[in-house]
């Protein structure tokens, strides 16, 4: 019976062929789920990286923000010293001259009553 022989190993062949094409697509399945895995893990790190980097930068906006405010706090507090200062050098100036105008008055009176004295 070589014809069945023969027959036999064809089938035999045909089954080995197909228990190999199967465990190839068995494999196949498997490495693409592992690539899939991977590819969602890669994902996910890179979004968490980014959402980490996103924060980072955010705080140092927030630290940068908080020093320029307060830079500008500490120059609107010297420029509003400053300017009530100025307002009390023009106060004193106004005081001053207002006394030296007075003195002059006087003195100026003075010297009228003097002259009056002395006509008479």
């Amino acid at each position: 019976s070589p014809p069945r022989t023969a027959y036999k190993s064809t089938l035999d062949g045909l089954r080995d062929f197909k228990a190999r094409a199967q465990k190839r697509l068995e494999q196949s399945r498997e490495d693409r789920d592992r690539v899939s895995k991977l590819i969602e893990n890669i994902r996910s790190k890179v979004e968490e990286d980014v959402r980490a980097i996103e924060d980072q930068l955010e705080d140092q906006l927030d630290e940068t923000q908080d020093r320029i405010d307060a830079e500008v706090f500490r120059m609107t507090d010297l420029l509003q010293n400053e300017a009530r200062l100025e307002d009390e050098r023009e106060s004193n100036l106004t005081n001053l001259v207002n006394a030296l105008s007075g003195l002059i008055a006087d003195k100026e009176s003075d010297v009228a009553n003097n002259q009056k004295i002395a006509a008479e």
